[in-house]
């Protein structure tokens, strides 16, 4: 099998490095009390950190979006509130105060672990570092030259990997696969550039259709030509030949990669364990379709694909258990405890059975997926955000 990418010289000389964090590293869920990234944690399972356990919502308090309006996303960090709006990004502190606005280009972006900066890449800016108060600390150029737009930013244990499509001089694209070691970056001199050292860097010519999650030990990177499992220094480790053109990638706490792909217009939905053959090669119906999101993974491994007008539940070993149809689109994640938060015309719970249970009713449809985190659901409309709280009046 030809190898899927091949090493960037530029690293050929960095030093093997062994991560500390490595055994206690987690990729299933965002860190209790945040969402770093729209898939939430690394493994961009679409799963909270923590359970549902109110079966009613009301608001705690309403910001008009402004600049950030036409949101597709809402991440929750220390104290903030980051909603990705079409134009720009707004930043609200945890009571609903604004705290500024920042330009959005296109590409990935997150809130660090410990959920105290905002990471964004774009291809005028590169790897952008700011405060949760709006504020940019540095811009991180790393080993790739060009322009390029951030496909993916996932988090390891004391690593940054971007995954980053680039044109090429002659038409078409490839993708760039860089890993960065996060030291500290939060001395008091604020010098970010000296606590992130360049670790390693592959290449993909082929094309510049690659999807990733973070798995246990290092990203897994899915092509049209295969999956590609690799270690925070991105040397190999296993590689896994398929053919079709990867959609979506989740990988939940097992290392198990639940891949989303088109097949000459069928979707499937396969699993693959950390090596060897796929668990399950599940058909989907066209009429399901378009799956653009990762596959959701309950912590008992039911799996739900969310597409615009569908829910779609899958048992772990590959049975389809429902279907749900939708009158309008939908957005959803899920709670720690597997219960499935859907918004749209209203806030439900869904069961694993596929009960709704209605949380809130907004007054104009919910367009980011629900976000759980503190003990709050954070929603947003075409022109407000929302922080919900339990209503204790019912």
């Amino acid at each position: 099998m030809t190898p899927l990418f091949r090493p960037i010289s530029y690293y050929k000389n960095v030093a093997p490095f062994a991560f500390p964090d490595l055994e206690r590293f987690s990729t299933a869920a965002a860190p209790r009390g945040t969402w770093p990234a729209v898939g939430g944690g690394a493994g961009r399972t679409g799963r909270s950190g923590e359970p549902l356990v109110h079966d009613r919502f009301t608001v705690a308090w309403q910001a008009p979006l402004d600049a950030a309006a036409r949101p597709d996303g809402v991440l929750v960090g220390d104290g903030r509130v980051i909603v990705n709006g079409a134009r720009q990004r707004g930043f609200w502190s945890d009571d609903g105060i604004s705290v500024g606005f920042v330009g959005r280009e296109p590409g990935a972006a997150l809130i660090d672990i410990d959920g105290k900066r905002f990471l964004a890449n774009g291809a005028s800016s590169g790897l952008a570092v700011l405060s949760l108060d709006a504020r940019q600390e540095a811009s991180i150029v790393a080993a790739a030259p060009g322009d390029g737009q951030a496909r993916e930013i996932l988090q390891g244990p004391g690593a940054i990997v971007l995954v980053t499509t680039h044109e090429t001089p002659h038409g078409g694209a490839r993708t760039i696969v860089e890993t960065l070691h996060v030291r500290d970056y939060t001395d008091a001199k604020q010098e970010i550039l000296y606590g992130i050292d360049p670790l390693a860097g592959i290449i993909r010519e082929e094309d510049a259709l690659v999807v990733a999650a973070a798995g246990a030990r290092g990203p897994v990177l899915a092509t049209p030509n295969g999956i590609d499992r690799r270690d925070w220094q991105l040397r190999p480790l296993h590689e896994h030949a398929l053919a079709a053109r990867p959609l979506a990638l989740s990988v939940d706490e097992n290392d198990h990669a639940h891949l989303l792909s088109d097949d000459g217009g069928w979707p499937h939905l396969q699993v693959f364990p950390a090596s060897g053959a796929p668990i399950f090669d599940l058909e989907l119906s066209p009429e399901d379709s378009p799956f653009k999101r990762a596959p959701l993974i309950a912590p008992n491994g039911q799996i739900y694909l969310v597409s615009p007008l569908s829910i779609v539940a899958i048992s772990p070993r590959g049975r389809v258990l429902w279907r749900q149809e939708r009158m309008l689109p939908s957005q959803a994640t899920l709670s720690g405890n597997g219960l499935l938060l859907m918004g749209s015309a209203s806030l439900d719970a869904v069961t694993p059975e596929g009960r709704h249970i209605i949380l809130w009713h907004p007054p104009s449809p919910i367009v980011t997926p629900p976000v759980l985190a503190n003990g709050r659901i954070y929603v947003a409309t075409q022109e407000d955000l929302y922080a919900l709280k339990p209503d204790d009046a019912v």
